[in-house]
């Protein structure tokens, strides 16, 4: 395994406290060699995506004079497994079709499975294909599954219906879904068994090897008087469990309404068949409200199968909520035109929402009354509960005159992730007098404790094992709240995964696939835990200058009493859940250094004391 990456900023004149907050590891750069291959080397990584266990996978590119493409896991960092390679035979393929290049949409989930598109054999427009490999701990004796391909027999429909590209983006299935206990799922356009354009698409979802249609385009709706009419797009989420939260344009008549509705599928005994209900559709009231919705957002489900989505009105105010909930239990997190509580800011609008495991939301928003300025932030909370993370026009961690600039323009819902913890992790651009167009771009993420660090920014010198180096870009994966299907590269342990590219476009390009960790407040030695070790380190370098190493736990360069209550508060805790023993004599030298603290006079014996307990606790 490779040690961590080692991270150079001082060209960005950032502090040493924001140096070392953010632990870097080298998964792979370009140059490794990639096995199975005769000692080509890898060059790019393309899309890719990181688990709960910290396993990633990647469509690597390798040979740089050809440009070949291999999938690979990467059990640990450094460790290449490639289990597709471009050219190959591939599995299910009666006809000995081969992988084409790019192994799009690629998704990682917990146990280890991995799906992902391609086109395989030798014609580009006909044979998209999705696959996906079995359950690792399975006694299945196949490499993976060819869960669907374009002409194949569409299931649980007539005879002669078949998987079919349509639309003018020219895909059959534009974005397939993965839950974590192994279901697919899937919009595909279809033809033949007498398709008509009025049920030339359907949403498919199940195991790998076993899907079911769950509605089909022209089916009617959940909602009585609409049938469904699918349209294209990122749509679709799926939990653990198998529940499916998609949204469908809707036909009522001859009247069809965009994006009419959001609606909430949950398998039934057996997994045959799929429950549909309406979470909300066009000419529903909102909760509250006194205007119909015209049109709903994406949806964002979480493992307890809560949903929040975006429900627009059109009326001059309010015009838009923000909902979460379940079908029939909707509550309203926050509306255009009310100050959103606590946040003392009222919003203007909303993009598509996104809902941890624990329940916040996380959003971008306008803020009314405000110039252009300071007139976007991005939100997160529980309903209720809910912060400012960042506002344009706010100084950043990224260094000295530096400020966030446009959310409206720089985040949408492609521009940000969260973990079920409810971290947030986000891309944004920079203004100010101390940022050039090749250092305006950063990525930012929060700790458990909601702290906001740098992880990333344009310009930035690396050193990813093969010397320091100035990053010109990144790249990453955003959009998913890591247990709802999509791929995810933000972790529950506070992992996020991106792609470093260093003189891009050059003869001189590499590249590199780094994991950033996300310290755990109040762990200064990075075990994960927070007990009296971490302590003993803010003990020793109390009231003076540090890192989180030394005890600065909330990032501002100095050891203080403002870090040891981030101890206090996260003491017995782990970033991993695994208990941490807290004795009587464990919170009771806690007490003391908390109630010796505000007496001046009493600090330095009190640390004394403190210091000499610790050791002789750590002698027995």
């Amino acid at each position: 395994m490779r040690k961590p990456l080692a991270v150079t900023i001082a060209s960005l004149a950032l502090s040493t406290a924001a140096s070392a907050q953010v632990q870097y590891t080298v998964i792979g750069r370009t140059g490794d060699p990639v096995p199975q291959t005769d000692k080509l080397q890898a060059f790019r990584f393309n899309t890719f995506a990181l688990n709960n266990a910290g396993q990633v996978a990647a469509d690597v590119l390798y040979d740089r004079a050809s440009l070949k493409h291999a999938l690979t896991r990467f059990p640990t960092p450094g460790v290449y497994n490639p289990i597709a390679f471009q050219g190959n035979v591939a599995p299910g393929a009666g006809d000995g079709a081969t992988f084409g290049p790019s192994f799009a949409n690629t998704t990682l989930n917990d146990i280890g499975q991995v799906t992902f598109k391609n086109y395989i054999g030798s014609d580009f427009t006909k044979d998209e294909s999705i696959f996906t490999t079995p359950n690792p701990q399975s006694d299945i004796a196949i490499s993976m599954f060819l869960t669907a391909r374009e002409g194949n027999p569409a299931p649980g429909l007539p005879a002669g219906t078949v998987y079919t590209r349509v639309g003018a983006d020219n895909y059959m299935i534009p974005l397939p879904v993965f839950g974590e206990g192994g279901q697919v799922a899937f919009v595909s356009g279809l033809s033949g068994g007498g398709t008509t354009t009025a049920n030339g698409k359907a949403l498919f979802a199940g195991g790998p090897g076993g899907l079911v249609p769950v509605v089909r385009q022209g089916d009617e709706s959940a909602h009585p008087g609409f049938t469904y009419l699918f349209d294209f797009g990122s749509n679709l989420t799926i939990n653990p469990s198998g529940a499916i939260a998609f949204r469908s344009s809707l036909r009522s008549g001859s009247v069809n309404v965009t994006n009419g509705g959001v609606f909430l599928a949950t398998p039934q005994a057996g997994g045959t068949s799929y429950k549909v209900e309406e979470l909300a559709t066009a000419r529903d009231m909102p909760p509250g409200g006194g205007n119909a919705f015209i049109g709903v957002s994406n949806p964002s489900i979480n493992p307890a199968g809560d949903v929040a989505f975006v429900g627009e009105t059109g009326a001059a105010a309010p015009n838009a909520y923000l909902l979460v909930g379940r079908p029939g239990k909707l509550t309203t997190v926050a509306h255009t035109g009310d100050t959103i509580p606590g946040t003392g800011v009222a919003p203007t609008f909303f993009t598509d929402p996104l809902l941890s495991t624990n329940g916040a939301v996380t959003f971008a928003a306008g803020i009314a009354g405000a110039d252009n300025t300071n007139n976007s932030a991005l939100f997160s909370g529980l309903p209720g509960k809910v912060k400012i993370v960042a506002r344009e026009g706010d100084a950043t961690p990224a260094g000295p005159d530096t400020f966030f600039a446009d959310f409206a323009a720089a985040i949408s819902r492609a521009k940000y992730m969260v973990n079920g913890h409810g971290q947030v992790a986000f891309a944004a651009t920079l203004t100010g007098p101390g940022v050039a167009p090749a250092t305006s771009q950063a990525l930012f993420a929060t700790d458990r404790a909601g702290q906001l660090m740098l992880v990333a920014r344009y310009g930035q010198t690396f050193d990813a094992g093969d010397g320091p180096k100035t990053a010109g870009a990144f790249f990453t994966t955003y959009n998913s709240n890591g247990a709802d299907g999509l791929p995810s590269t933000f972790n529950d342990h506070g992992d996020l995964l991106f792609n470093l590219v260093f003189n891009s476009g050059t003869a001189d390009e590499t590249n590199a696939l780094i994991r950033a960790t996300i310290p755990f407040p109040g762990d200064a030695n990075g075990d994960d835990a927070v007990n009296t070790d971490d302590f003993r380190a803010l003990l020793t370098h109390f009231d003076k200058p540090g890192a989180q190493a030394q005890g600065d736990f909330n990032h501002d360069g100095m050891v203080d009493f403002a870090d040891f209550q981030l101890l206090e508060r996260w003491f017995g805790q782990s970033a991993t859940a695994a208990p941490v023993p807290v004795s009587a004599a464990d919170a009771a030298m806690l007490s003391a250094f908390a109630q010796s603290v505000p007496e001046p006079a009493g600090i330095i014996p009190a640390l004394l004391l403190l210091t000499t307990l610790i050791s002789s606790r750590r002698k027995r």
